[in-house]
């Protein structure tokens, strides 16, 4: 009974051997293209204080009643598939380490102008397509009320999460920006 099972998948052994070698290929292919991270990489850190209502500049931080910092960040996603960045915030921490707050940056690529104010759109999340470099352009703003939180800040945490292909997994990056 063995010989002739034997006999009858040895008679089959090419069709089996395709099928088998085809499957393997479809299965291998579809993981490594699902491999692959998004990566960032702050590029640049601009400081501006300003220290009445009207704007006028200054060097000095303890002189300051307001702040604007821009940070410019850029974005690769090498792997063959669409990933979504999200949980994009901003934490100011002190010198023993300890958060003081989480502030979710502005993103200055949607600038809205009116006729007494200028307005960006908060960035919470995006997309990036396969094999894509996108640079984002964020901004936090610091006003007399909450300027003391900037004072007590020794450096920022950029933290955001991709999600691994389902919602309940996902990996959170931190990178730390030196004040």
């Amino acid at each position: 009974m063995t010989k002739e099972i034997f006999d009858l998948i040895k008679s089959f052994e090419g069709m089996i051997g395709a099928v088998l070698g085809s499957l393997l290929t479809l299965i291998v292919t579809h993981i490594l293209r699902k491999t692959g991270k998004v990566t960032s990489n702050v590029v640049d850190t601009k400081f501006e204080f300003t220290k009445n209502e009207f704007g006028e500049e200054t060097d000095k931080l303890s002189e300051a009643s307001g702040a604007s910092i821009e940070i410019i960040v850029d974005f690769f996603n090498n792997s063959e598939s669409y990933q979504s960045v999200n949980d994009i915030e901003i934490r100011l921490c002190d010198n023993n380490d300890n958060e003081i707050q989480k502030i979710i940056p502005q993103d200055l690529d949607t600038r809205k102008v009116s006729k007494d104010s200028i307005h960006y759109d908060n960035l919470e999340y995006f997309n990036i397509g396969p094999n894509e470099l996108i640079k984002k352009r964020l901004r936090i703003d610091f006003h007399s009320e909450n300027i003391e939180l900037l004072r007590n800040t020794e450096y920022f945490k950029f933290i955001y999460s991709v999600h691994n292909g389902s919602v309940s997994s996902k990996k959170v990056i931190t990178k730390i920006i030196n004040f």
